[in-house]
């Protein structure tokens, strides 16, 4: 069975329905008359057809692969290339300020790409041509067969995958993250989304760059990334910098392997609370640098957390001076792992939960408060919950990968 194909999107039947639908077209031209309207909806996203040839090379098979903000995807054959390959396709929106955006995009996918000579498995998703055609951007990537979020549903009904798939994930997604952060490039919205997973589960890669840019063009922007996997120091207004990708990926790799995100805030300041009730509190360097630390904390650093009054539900402001860690974050990880392993003498049991508590530590330095004494990707390719050699499975063992049934599977453990 050929593997699925990729979605690099959400979708909604409303957003399907939008892309399968649109005027009458010829069947020999594909379009019904001359106008752009023709080929866009309402909305300036193009409407491809099912055999449609795009350059004369890419054989559109499915047109509902996803639909964002941005742009819509689908599924190609790639007729110039040997045996026809599978390609996705990333279709910009009809728009100036859109069209900038996908050129800054793929400015950066082809400086990280062209610095991965031989593709040598940095783990970014491959870019692998681009064209312009009826004044819309295409972007054409290889094919992965979904997201990490998807992949965490269908095969663990959001309970979180095994510990092994973790650690093989987590090495992978660092070496991309070091590629990235090499040459300086932020990209700014790392979340399972983003992270694309190859059909046999042994491969991920990170995708979609369109927030990504380079370190020295960074700003101040309090509601930059996806709120669950947002920074203390984005929050407070610091300007921000490549260790905003530590962090993000750091509550990735909790989320796939509990199956939750350590931080649900439902707002900013939301966030900053449950952030520093497993945190402790923010550093005093770290709250000054914020362009608005004022929102969120009083002149004596204590916070200002916004919350409703339970009769009224009207918003009220609760002073918080006592800011230190309600639950540390290997106790989180050892709740996922269980108390049947935590408690078992068998020496197997007895190795997961020691590697639980190496990953529980890895996460620890990624989740630094300080975003100058946060752990790098580097650094972190040298702990001891991914480096190369240390033991894995049974006490005494020596192979650097977990095996053949569990390496990158996502299972439960």
């Amino acid at each position: 069975m050929p593997p699925k194909a990729i979605c690099l999107f959400d979708i909604s039947a409303d957003a399907a329905k939008a892309l399968t639908s649109g005027k009458a077209r010829d069947s020999n031209s594909g379009l019904a008359g001359a106008s752009t309207d023709d080929w866009d909806d309402d909305d300036g996203y193009y409407l491809a057809q099912i055999g449609e040839l795009l350059e004369d090379r890419f054989l559109v098979q499915d047109v509902v692969c996803g639909r964002g903000v941005f742009s819509n995807v689908v599924k190609a054959k790639d007729q110039k290339t040997a045996g026809e390959p599978v390609v996705a396709i990333k279709i910009i929106r009809s728009n100036d300020m859109m069209k900038k955006a996908a050129e800054k995009e793929v400015a950066i996918l082809q400086l990280l790409n062209n610095a991965d000579k031989g593709n040598k498995k940095r783990y970014i998703i491959k870019l692998i041509e681009t064209f312009y055609y009826r004044k819309h951007i295409f972007l054409v990537f290889e094919c992965m067969a979904e997201d990490l979020r998807v992949a965490l549903k269908k095969f663990t009904k959001n309970k979180g995958m095994s510990l092994p798939a973790v650690k093989a994930y987590t090495r992978q997604l660092l070496i991309g993250v070091r590629h990235m952060h090499k040459y300086k490039i932020v990209h700014a919205d790392v979340k399972p989304d983003n992270i694309l997973i190859s059909a046999d589960n042994n491969v991920v890669k990170l995708c979609d760059f369109g927030t990504a840019v380079e370190q020295k063009d960074v700003g101040v922007t309090p509601y930059l990334m996806s709120r669950f996997y947002r920074p203390s120091e984005v929050i407070l207004g610091c300007e921000y910098g490549i260790a905003v990708d530590i962090w993000a990926l750091s509550c990735t790799l909790i989320e796939i392997f509990t199956g939750k995100t350590p931080f649900q805030g439902k707002t900013n300041n939301d966030m900053l609370k449950r952030i520093m009730d497993m945190k402790g509190k923010l550093p005093k360097n770290v709250i000054k640098k914020g362009a608005v630390w004022k929102q969120h904390f009083d002149d004596k650093l204590d916070f200002k957390f916004v919350d409703k009054d339970s009769m009224t539900g009207e918003e009220i402001i609760r002073i918080i001076t006592d800011n230190s860690a309600k639950k540390e974050l290997k106790d989180y990880i050892l709740d996922r792992v269980g108390p049947d392993k935590r408690q078992s003498q068998d020496r197997e049991d007895q190795q997961y939960v020691k590697k639980s508590l190496h990953f529980a530590d890895l996460l620890d330095k990624m989740l630094a408060l300080d975003p100058e004494k946060r752990i790098t990707a580097e650094d972190a390719l040298k702990h001891h919950f991914v480096e190369d050699g240390k033991p894995w499975g049974a006490v005494g063992t020596t192979a650097t990968k977990p095996s053949a049934g569990e390496r990158g599977t996502p299972g439960r453990s």
